[in-house]
């Protein structure tokens, strides 16, 4: 899937540091909407920086 490529490890610091992080943590909640591939990008925007 395209989307996958486009979310390195660049893309993941840049929104660690735009997304505050008590939102991120809310990503966690929603989880189960997303496809199962961004799982572990979800729970790793959820961890502190």
């Amino acid at each position: 899937m395209k989307c996958k490529e486009n979310v390195t490890p660049e893309r993941l610091k840049h929104l660690k540091r735009t997304i505050p992080l008590n939102a991120r943590r809310e990503l966690l909640q929603d989880i189960r909407f997303v496809p199962e591939w961004m799982h572990s990008i979800f729970k790793e925007l959820a961890e502190e920086t």
